[in-house]
C-alpha cells in the first residue's frame, strides 16, 4: 500500500506498482468509511475558556522585566520532589 500524505488517503497498488481498478478502490473506501471510528470530545475539553490567569501572567512578566522576580529554590525543589513521588506512585499503582 502507498500512503498519499497530501490527502491522507491510502491507495492500494498491485505487485507491479499499478493502481487496482477504480471499482475495487471505491468499494474499499466505502467499506473503510463504514468501519471508521468516531471521536467525541467531552464537554470539559471543549470548553475554550483560558486555563490560566492572564493578570497573574502579566504581573510575573512585568516582575521579570523589572528584575524584581525572585525564585524560591526550596519551593521549586519541594514541588519537583512531590511531582516525582506522585508519578512513581501512579506508575506502580498501574502495575
Amino acid at each position: 500500500m502507498k500512503i498519499d500524505t497530501t490527502s491522507g488517503k491510502v491507495s492500494a497498488l498491485n505487485n507491479i506498482g499499478q493502481p487496482k481498478s477504480n471499482s475495487k478502490i471505491a468499494s474499499n473506501e466505502s467499506t473503510n468509511k463504514a468501519n471508521a471510528d468516531t471521536v467525541q470530545i467531552s464537554s470539559q475539553l471543549s470548553d475554550t475558556s483560558p486555563t490560566f490567569n492572564s493578570e497573574k501572567v502579566a504581573e510575573i512578566k512585568a516582575a521579570i522585566a523589572e528584575g524584581r522576580f525572585t525564585v524560591n529554590p526550596h519551593a521549586v525543589a519541594d514541588s519537583l520532589i512531590s511531582t516525582v513521588q506522585d508519578l512513581i506512585k501512579s506508575s506502580t499503582d498501574a502495575d
